[in-house]
């Protein structure tokens, strides 16, 4: 019967007497009330002795008490699908942490919270991600890293310009296939680009080793030049480039170019094709496409009068391996 009036209690009756008691003296964790036992209205009241003998003293605490303490969390790092929990362990996943309120083996704690498995609880959720830090100061400059491998050789370039000829001076130039011949043995070439490209068994060495002839009249000019010009040669330059695809040779082949000049009045030669002291080599090694090597000398020099015979002097060390294509240039000013 007490039950039934209690669920009846009316709104306003309630209202009006929590209205007619000072907020002042309301207990703080406990509610007192005069509930009637006539008609069933509640009012609250400072404490039990306010209430009438019609009326039943009631009261009801505005907190529960504490609950137990919780299992301290034992955390286990990240959650792991091979792991065994008991209760209380904690994990991290996706940012979050979890505790475990049952044992449980392979529960995604995401998707167990999510579904209300009951395995799983939160215990703490991931935070916002924070804002962009400012830029940290520039590091000290690192050590310089070991120097890279060489390079491959570059394509060979285009074939120079003719050489020309002034009043003032002249240079020309000219190239010569290697591979061809007798090692170490001296060949004649014209500096003429006239005859670019021969080799040791052209007509310019119809009697290899031996100076070029300019008799009987008809002279054959293909293993020198007249100088069309009184100058003084300046430079000697030589470049070597290998042109062998196929069959690579170790061994290192040698180029060595001379300057021959014979001093001449016409067709009357007053000495035979004698080296001027201007000369240098170049070795390549090992013989193989694109491999290059350089020389010059610009050291020496050599006075050459007007109508004076000019000749390249050839020497190979090594003809074993396809040709090397041999630049000539000089230059007399």
């Amino acid at each position: 019967m007490f039950v039934r009036r209690l669920q009846a209690i009316c709104l306003f009756p309630l209202l009006w007497a929590a209205a007619a008691v000072p907020a002042s003296a309301i207990p703080p964790t406990t509610i007192v009330a005069c509930y009637s036992k006539t008609t069933g209205a509640v009012r609250i009241v400072a404490s039990s002795s306010a209430c009438q003998s019609t009326e039943q003293a009631i009261s009801w605490n505005i907190e529960g008490p504490p609950g137990p303490a919780g299992p301290i969390a034992n955390f286990k790092g990240a959650w792991s699908t091979r792991s065994s929990y008991q209760i209380g362990d904690a994990v991290s996943y996706a940012g979050n942490s979890y505790v475990a309120k049952l044992t449980n083996l392979d529960i995604n704690p995401a998707t167990d919270v999510t579904k209300s498995g009951g395995n799983w609880a939160i215990l703490a959720l991931a935070g916002a991600t924070g804002a962009t830090g400012p830029a940290g100061p520039t590091g000290p400059k690192g050590a310089t890293g070991a120097e890279g491998p060489t390079g491959p050789a570059g394509p060979t370039g285009p074939t120079g310009p003719t050489g020309t000829f002034s009043t003032n001076g002249f240079t020309t130039s000219t190239t010569i296939q290697s591979g061809i011949g007798a090692v170490n043995t001296l060949y004649y070439f014209s500096p003429s680009p006239v005859y670019n490209g021969l080799a040791a068994n052209a007509a310019n060495n119809q009697s290899p080793g031996f100076p070029p002839s300019v008799f009987p009249p008809a002279v054959n000019p293909v293993n020198f030049i007249v100088a069309p010009a009184a100058c003084s040669m300046k430079a000697l330059n030589v470049g070597v480039v290998n042109s062998n695809v196929s069959t690579p040779s170790p061994f290192a082949d040698t180029i060595t170019i001379t300057l021959q000049r014979a001093v001449s009045a016409g067709l009357v030669i007053e000495s035979g094709f004698n080296p001027t002291g201007m000369a240098c080599s170049a070795a390549v090694s090992p013989q193989f496409l694109s491999v290059q090597a350089f020389c010059s000398d610009t050291t020496h020099t050599v006075s050459v009068n007007q109508g004076d015979l000019l000749s390249i002097g050839f020497q190979e060390s090594d003809i074993s391996a396809p040709p090397n294509i041999v630049t000539v240039n000089l230059v007399c000013q």
